[in-house]
């Protein structure tokens, strides 16, 4: 899915594919990531697990994004004490629109 030169979001870091090293550990091929704000960082991901790896938005995504913004219910806070099992829950779909619910809700 993802080749040499591609962006992507690795945990919290903007990132480079800049090199894939094939068969590198236990015949698995790896990507070879460099941050953008700190090239001196490198990281290695198994492409077996390239799920971990987001790809990053286009601008037009974005756009529409922010369109959605006012449509974008907040979280149900009725039983506060679950509120942060519904965060956790929220953040872990990885979706966009889940994570505009938690900030509309906080706010």
């Amino acid at each position: 899915m993802y080749k040499i030169g591609d962006y992507v979001i690795h945990k919290r870091y903007v990132c480079k594919i800049v090199n894939i090293r094939e068969k590198f550990f236990n015949d698995i091929d790896y990507f070879v990531l460099e941050n953008i704000i700190d090239p001196s960082l490198s990281i290695m991901v198994p492409k077996n697990n390239e799920n971990i790896l987001k790809p990053i938005m286009t601008k037009k995504e974005v756009e529409e994004l922010l369109k959605k913004i006012p449509s974008i219910p907040v979280i149900d806070l009725k039983d506060e004490k679950n509120i942060e099992n519904s965060y956790r829950e929220l953040i872990n779909t990885g979706e966009k629109e889940d994570l505009i619910k938690i900030i509309k809700s906080a706010y």
